[in-house]
């Protein structure tokens, strides 16, 4: 089980399943049950507010239980409490887990195992519940523990206290969309502070806003040698340009400041089947040339054996083999 989902008070309550995608279940949840779950998943997560009028928008994490938790209620809603919680690794991917569940080829991890731990800056784009968090915290292992480590997020999703027990240098710093938000500074004012302190591997979790986009832009032109990792909701190298341009009024120009792009990709190849989230394209960009070349496609077959993530600049059918 992935995702638990409450739509309303005395609604079934329903679930995500790898196998079985979204299944109803015959649990349901009074008015009092769920205030009393939302009170205990606010106190739990120590954030010093609870679901109200105030905040009717609450995102937190449980990291006891691993648990992304959001939670809203009125006035967001029409007087209905709501919830969507997800249910998180308790330890962070590793490439070999990669490997296992046939989400890239052998070759694509040695390879990207090999670009990160080089400092390349990377965005890693794709739809809701793709795995860009649980990737991009995967990258953690290929920086290694020479390195400072910065992720910026605004809750903690990448487990940075597991990291620690296994020696890594890394110090998590929380940020906040909105500028009014006292209890956390914004993404741009604190990355630029978290550099003053020294050299680091600044990795940012989820960029929505235009201020998080444009700081992450500016980061990437004014500081060059900043080792960047982030993700981003976007399918195509399309939809980031159309992204940048129409909702952030950003010039597309600006993609050729982020070394790499990788889209990730989720889809069943039947109803029983379960789901796969996979590596769909790779591109590195050519700044001199000002465009984007393609390093790795996904194409399709029958079953995932019969499917193939190709690299498109060798010349060897090792290289597209799942396993070597």
């Amino acid at each position: 089980i992935t995702d638990i989902y409450i739509d309303a008070e005395n609604s079934p309550l329903y679930i995500e399943h790898v196998y079985h995608g979204t299944c109803h279940t015959p649990y349901r949840y009074n008015r009092k049950l769920l205030e009393y779950a939302f009170l205990n998943a606010a106190l739990g997560a120590k954030i010093g507010k609870r679901l109200d009028e105030r905040n009717p928008l609450i995102d937190l994490m449980l990291n006891r239980i691993n648990m992304r938790c959001h939670l809203q209620g009125p006035p967001a809603t029409f007087g209905e409490l709501q919830g969507a919680f997800r249910i998180m690794k308790p330890t962070p991917f590793t490439y070999s887990q990669y490997l296992h569940y046939d989400s890239m080829s052998a070759f694509f991890a040695g390879y990207d195992d090999m670009m990160v731990s080089l400092g390349t800056s990377e965005g890693v784009m794709g739809i809701k519940g793709s795995g860009k968090t649980s990737f991009t915290a995967a990258k953690i292992t290929a920086i290694g523990t020479k390195k400072r480590i910065i992720p910026v997020q605004d809750i903690e999703e990448i487990p940075t206290r597991t990291y620690r027990k296994y020696g890594f240098h890394i110090a998590s710093a929380k940020v906040s969309e909105e500028e009014s938000e006292r209890s956390a500074l914004s993404l741009v004012k604190m990355t630029s502070a978290l550099l003053r302190m020294g050299e680091a591997a600044v990795i940012i979790n989820e960029l929505r806003s235009r201020t998080a986009v444009q700081g992450i832009i500016n980061l990437l032109n004014t500081q060059p040698g900043v080792f960047l990792l982030y993700n981003f909701h976007a399918e195509s190298l399309r939809d980031v340009q159309d992204r940048l341009e129409l909702v952030f009024g950003i010039p597309a120009a600006s993609m050729f400041a982020t070394d790499r792009y990788t889209f990730l990709h989720k889809f069943r190849f039947g109803r029983k089947e379960r789901l796969y989230r996979i590596i769909k394209n790779a591109y590195e960009t050519d700044r001199e040339e000002r465009k984007f070349i393609e390093t790795f496609s996904f194409t399709r077959g029958e079953n995932i054996k019969a499917s193939k993530l190709e690299c498109q600049f060798l010349n060897n059918p090792e290289a597209n083999k799942w396993m070597i």
